[in-house]
């Protein structure tokens, strides 16, 4: 039956084709209005006017497959003949500007006799995608995402659109609003912005409106959302298991913000969506019954795109020959399903690189007009689609009669003022996750850079090329760029012989890159460099989720693409061909002190498993970013600092359960305070994200529940982006009022900016600077801040201003008690402190020596911590241990005799601190001692 469809359909078109006038190709038709343009056309002029095939390549008279850089009789012809909405491009075709110029031109000639001029449309997405040969790259959307700044994004859509328009390409299959919310998506990834919705959705509407500015078509894709597959549709089918309300809540945000924005056309995705679409089709592939594709579902892009979101404009299919399609559907039922689901524009609906395809292109037309005229597609479903496609290019002048292009308008293409840009750009999204030691950036040494492929030593040799010009590049330093794409692990290794710093390149396309051949080759110089006392900076240029893979590196450092060069934009006469700016971008950054990493991930990135897998818990959340000169805030972090300076310590809560912080970790305690105080509630139900950014607005809102969620009446909302109805409105209000802070201008507070370190310990220092509080180690830390601000001066660490009064005043019971059920009551520890308290005023009013204070008082102390132990006999013998802490003596002197014996509390406390008994012995003595001494003035620094 289906043989005799289709001969019945071919006959039927025949028929139309003698019935119907043909146009004269004499001369090109004048501007009408699309109505017009309709009421005029024939059956397969109707078809061929949603058809977007691609002219890649062409068979030479050898057999041979070669790129269309010039248009070929075959592919003129097609176009004269048959009236297409448009026309896809590829790098085949545009690698040379000059001859891609005229190759349109040449294709909008041989289209001159139709009613309307041809959409050309390209993937022009920015970084990873990017068709034009001698175009600017521009950073990618991912690298955007980390920038961080919508007007940035704007300004690389500008650049596409710009040099799009020049050549005579007006239709761009961007920008990407797939959210990439799984890790294992092989398809997706950098080309997302974000795996956050709102992000997505903000740099989506940016770009959109930029490529507009210009003159370009913009197409949202893919709809619904291809960010949670982990199959690409090009070689499968994938599949997402989500109900309609859960993509309204996440997928669907960014196309719903994008089309509100005013975008013209909407790219579908090959993705079935089972809870969504029930109807299936036999597959031809495996004889299994598949569920309709979103690109064939009428739900999907009749009742939810046109319906529930209101687009209006045109909808154009992703590829009909992926996989997704063409392995599990005939071709013209695929192609029927898609028009009576309310698709405009079939996209390469047949192979034209041969004589053959070309003609085979001519009997699809053919046949799909026959089953228009034969009932079987609905032609008032044609005519909508048609309608909608001259629409578009009424709107754009492509009704109008084609002048043809002019090459020297070109000059934008690759220019320098773009490249210029680019690299600003690029530089701004590069994001530092892990720097130990201040590995980064390197000052000096011998520096031995690896990189995964031999076009991407170019890209690092040109970042030096740039600091030696700019004179960045440190005097005392030495740069080797090697490749190890064919070396092995051993040959790698002996590259950095001799290297005081190695960097190694590390390219992420697929969660099985973790635990390749090339990953262990990392592993194994990692391991050599760090035994050779080198360090190592791993820089990811592809997918960020390698950063968890790369632990053992000194600083990861994360650059967003991977594209090489192959020649040095310096030096190219006229454009250079196309490059990638962000590895050689985070080099430069790595090389020179005189700037700093300044992007933040705008994905969460999963630790792994044992097995190398992807875990659900994140590792760095989405947010997180360092520089050199100061990191952002983690929640933990804050949360162990307010829970430091309001004495939390001395307060015991349940655990409170999150499944990402670990019992020893050194903020549990603190995060289980805040829970119980009701300070916090975590991200979800069983997650805290510790290492999540802390936002200006988590910040306030932590401080404000602190404080027992005071309002503040008669004070006018001063800032235009904390809304009404946002949750931390009144603990705004509340800061401000208090002088916690001010905002970040006049009328903006910034909410969702992330604190640094700096910032984070300015809001305390003015909440307790602004409170007083009786006379209470639980709630007022103030009281002991001239006693604790320089105790880790005595470890060698960075001085920490606050810190639990109980710790620094050297009476942490719970020490002495930590393994067994016991604890001191807050009473009984209140008693104690004014005690020693008393004995320190009693002395000093009668003149006594900082020396015999502090032996009346470790004295007393030392008496204290036995009788609070006396009860427990695991508590007591520790306790015993603690004030005997000797240096390899089982009974060893007790602090006086220390004094007694070398004169001095420096002297003590330098012995104890290199005593071959280690740190923990000696807590006794400088944890008590040294911070009584400083506090009297007796010792300095």
């Amino acid at each position: 039956m289906k043989t005799l469809r289709r001969i019945t359909a071919l006959v039927l078109s025949l028929i139309l084709i003698i019935s119907t006038a043909a146009v004269p190709a004499s001369a090109a038709p004048a501007a009408q209005s699309p109505e017009n343009i309709l009421a005029s056309m024939s059956a397969e002029e109707k078809v061929a006017q949603l058809l977007m095939p691609a002219f890649r390549y062409y068979t030479d008279s050898d057999g041979t497959l070669k790129g269309m850089a010039e248009l070929t009789e075959d592919a003129a012809k097609c176009i004269g003949e048959y009236g297409f909405a448009g026309v896809v491009l590829f790098a085949q075709n545009l690698a040379d500007t000059e001859k891609a110029v005229k190759l349109i031109d040449d294709m909008q000639k041989a289209n001159a006799v139709h009613k309307t001029r041809l959409l050309v449309s390209v993937d022009q997405e920015g970084g990873y995608v990017t068709r034009l040969g001698h175009g600017t790259q521009t950073a990618g959307n991912m690298a955007l995402g980390a920038a961080g700044s919508e007007a940035l994004t704007a300004e690389a859509a500008g650049i596409i659109g710009t040099e799009l328009m020049a050549m005579g390409i007006n239709f761009d299959f961007a920008p990407v609003l797939d959210i990439n919310s799984n890790p294992s998506n092989p398809v997706i990834g950098t080309r997302s912005f974000s795996d956050d919705a709102d992000t997505v959705a903000k740099h989506g509407v940016s770009f959109v409106k930029a490529l507009q500015s210009a003159g370009v078509i913009s197409t949202l894709k893919h709809f619904p959302g291809h960010g949670d597959t982990a199959t690409d549709s090009h070689t499968g089918l994938p599949l997402i298991d989500r109900s309609y309300e859960e993509l309204k809540a996440r997928e669907l945000v960014p196309f719903k913000a994008a089309i509100e924005a005013g975008a013209e056309a909407v790219m579908t995705a090959h993705i079935q969506y089972p809870q969504i679409e029930k109807t299936v089709y036999t597959s031809k592939l495996s004889g299994e019954e598949i569920v309709l594709p979103a690109t064939l579902s009428k739900i999907v892009i009749t009742d939810i795109l046109r319906g529930d979101l209101g687009f209006d404009g045109v909808v154009v299919t992703d590829a009909m020959n992926m996989d997704a399609i063409a392995k599990h559907l005939d071709r013209y039922d695929a192609a029927k399903l898609a028009l009576e689901a309310g698709v405009d524009i079939i996209l390469m609906p047949v192979d034209t690189s041969t004589s053959e395809g070309i003609e085979d292109l001519g009997t699809y037309i053919k046949t799909l007009a026959g089953m228009v005229a034969g009932g079987e597609i609905s032609a008032e479903k044609v005519d909508e689609a048609v309608l909608r496609v001259l629409r578009l290019k009424d709107a754009h002048g492509l009704t109008n009669a084609y002048a043809p292009a002019d090459a020297s308008n070109t000059s934008a293409v690759g220019s320098s003022a773009h490249h210029g840009a680019e690299w600003e750009i690029a530089k701004k999204a590069v994001t530092l996750v892990k720097n130990d030691n201040n590995a980064l950036p390197f000052t000096g040494g011998t520096v031995s850079v690896l990189t995964a492929y031999d076009n991407e030593v170019m890209s690092m040799e040109y970042a030096v090329g740039r600091l030696k010009d700019e004179n960045r590049l440190p005097a005392v330093m030495t740069v080797s760029v090697h490749s190890i794409q064919k070396s092995t692990a051993e040959e790698a290794t002996a590259l950095t012989k001799g290297a005081d710093h190695v960097v190694i390149i590390s390219e992420l396309y697929s969660a099985a890159g973790l635990a390749n051949d090339y990953s262990r080759k990392v592993d194994a110089i990692m391991d050599s460099v760090h035994k050779a006392g080198g360090d190592v900076a791993v820089m990811s240029c592809h997918l960020p989720y390698d950063a968890a893979r790369f632990q053992a590196a000194d600083a990861i450092i994360l650059a967003w693409s991977a594209r090489g060069m192959t020649e040095d934009p310096r030096t190219a006469e006229g454009a250079p061909a196309q490059y990638g700016p962000n590895m050689p971008a985070a080099l430069y950054l790595m090389l020179s002190a005189e700037g700093s990493p300044a992007g933040t991930i705008p994905v969460d990135i999963p630790a792994l498993t044992e097995d190398v897998k992807y875990s659900g818990t994140p590792l760095y959340n989405r947010g997180y970013g360092l520089s050199y000169g100061d990191g952002f805030c983690s929640r933990a972090q804050f949360v162990k600092m307010l829970w430091e300076k309001a004495g939390g310590a001395d307060e015991i809560f349940p655990k409170a359960g999150f499944e990402d912080v670990p019992g020893d970790s050194a903020y549990s305690a603190a995060v289980d305070w805040a829970f119980g105080k009701g300070i916090v509630s975590g991200t979800s139900a069983s997650a805290f994200s510790p290492n999540r950014g802390l936002t200006r607005a988590q910040a306030v809102a932590i401080l404000w529940r602190l404080q027992g969620k005071p309002l503040v009446t008669g004070v006018q909302n001063p800032f235009t982006d904390v809304p009404d109805s946002a949750y931390y409105k009144n603990a705004v209000l509340w800061a401000v009022a208090e002088g916690i802070t001010k905002g970040t201008a006049e009328t903006t507070f910034s909410p969702g900016s992330l604190c640094t370190d700096v910032q984070a310990e300015k809001f305390l220092r003015r909440l307790f600077d602004s409170f007083s509080y009786e006379h209470d180690p639980q709630n007022n830390p103030k009281a002991m801040a001239d006693i604790v601000r320089d105790r880790d001066a005595v470890y060698g660490f960075k001085p920490s201003p606050y810190g639990s009064l109980k710790q620094y005043a050297g009476l942490d019971w719970r020490d002495a008690a930590n393994v067994a059920e016991w604890r001191q009551t807050r009473e009984e520890y209140h008693e104690s402190l004014e005690e020693l308290y008393g004995i320190i005023s009693d002395m000093e009013e009668k003149g006594s020596s900082t020396e015999e204070i502090a032996r009346a008082v470790s004295t007393r102390r030392n008496e204290l911590r036995l009788e609070a132990s006396a009860d427990d006999p695991e508590a007591l013998r520790l306790t015993k241990e603690r004030n005997l802490a000797s240096y390899g003596h089982e009974e060893g002197p007790l602090p006086e005799d220390l004094y007694e014996k070398y004169g001095s509390w420096e002297t003590v406390i330098s012995k104890a601190l290199s005593a071959n008994s280690g740190m923990d012995a000696c807590l006794g003595l400088y944890d008590t001692y040294y911070q009584l001494y400083k506090t009297l003035g007796q010792i300095s620094d």
